[in-house]
Parts: C-alpha cells; sequence; structure tokens
C-alpha cells in the first residue's frame, strides 16, 4: 500500500513542480500531458531507486503495489476510454501511460537492487 502512496505523492509533486514553474511545463494542455508525465516518471524512477536501496519495502512489496496502480490505471483508461474491452485503443493508451508509471518503477527498483548487492556489510 505504502508503494503505491509514492505513485500517487510523485504525481501530485509533478502537478505541483508544474505549476510553480510554467516554463517547464509550458504547453501543457488536457491532450498532451507528456511534460507531466515525464516529470511524474523521473520522480517515480527516483523514489522506487531509493526505496530499494534503502530496504524499505521488499520487492515482493514493491512489485505487488505495482500491480494495485496497474489495476487502477487498466480501471481509469476503460473508464475514460467507456469500454473494457481489450482493443488497440486501449492497448495503445495502457502501453503509453506505463512508459511513465512501470518502466520508471521497475527501472529504479532494478538499478537500486543492484547498488545495494554493491554496498559493503
Amino acid at each position: 500500500m505504502g508503494g503505491s502512496l509514492i505513485f500517487f505523492i510523485c504525481l501530485l509533486l509533478a502537478y505541483l513542480i508544474c505549476f510553480l514553474s510554467g516554463d517547464l511545463c509550458k504547453g501543457i494542455s488536457g491532450r498532451d500531458f507528456r511534460p507531466l508525465a515525464t516529470i511524474t516518471g523521473i520522480l517515480i524512477g527516483l523514489s522506487s531507486l531509493w526505496v530499494a536501496v534503502k530496504e524499505y519495502w521488499t520487492t515482493v512489496q514493491m512489485i505487488t503495489s505495482l500491480i494495485l496502480v496497474e489495476c487502477m490505471t487498466f480501471y481509469l483508461i476503460g473508464f475514460f476510454v467507456g469500454s473494457y474491452d481489450v482493443d488497440s485503443l486501449f492497448i495503445h493508451w495502457f502501453v503509453f501511460t506505463n512508459q511513465y508509471i512501470a518502466l520508471p518503477w521497475l527501472i529504479g527498483l532494478s538499478i537500486g537492487k543492484l547498488l545495494r548487492k554493491r554496498k559493503p556489510v
């Protein structure tokens, strides 16, 4: 549950960063949210790296948090698309959002595990 909370905190921080620095997210609109998603992805990657290095949660807990967020993403995409059919539009949005959610989380987790293995005891 804590890992899922990290996802939402990163999203809120990204909104705050975009709000406070107008030039950083210039051109952001309802149709182009890539600047906000990029900042969110960077924050998600850094937070998962930090959690993995500090060993606050196990790998299973971090993957479970990712699965919870993926289920919510699945639900929200279906809600906004208007159908829960897994068609090309659904897959397009699911892959697009996971570039900014799951990919940074898994990269941060992997790098954190590698750094922790190299750390002297």
